[in-house]
């Protein structure tokens, strides 16, 4: 099955979910695994602008580079590992960037 036929799938079986309509009782926890331009500029201030979610970490491979990023953005956890982010903090929603 070709990428863009998976995709299509999943877009007809999970139209809810695909439109942001996320039930508003809970507070998502949230975590970025690469902290580059995208992820910092991008990611990182989107969790923390949107009401639904809470920022609890963010990783990265570069040394120093999840570290400067949560302190810039007030982001309580950091890590160079991003398999130790996930199994410490259990995020609901992980942004690969």
């Amino acid at each position: 099955m070709r990428p863009t036929r998976i995709w299509s799938e999943c877009l007809k079986n999970n139209k809810r979910k695909l439109r942001g309509e996320l039930p508003m009782n809970k507070k998502y926890k949230a975590a970025v695994i690469g902290v580059g331009f995208i992820g910092a500029g991008s990611h990182v201030p989107a969790y923390q602008t949107d009401e639904r979610c809470e920022l609890v970490a963010v990783a990265d491979l570069k040394p120093g580079a999840a570290e400067y990023v949560a302190k810039r953005y007030g982001v309580e956890k950091f890590y160079e590992d991003p398999q130790q982010m996930l199994e410490e903090c259990k995020p609901d929603v992980v942004s690969i960037c």
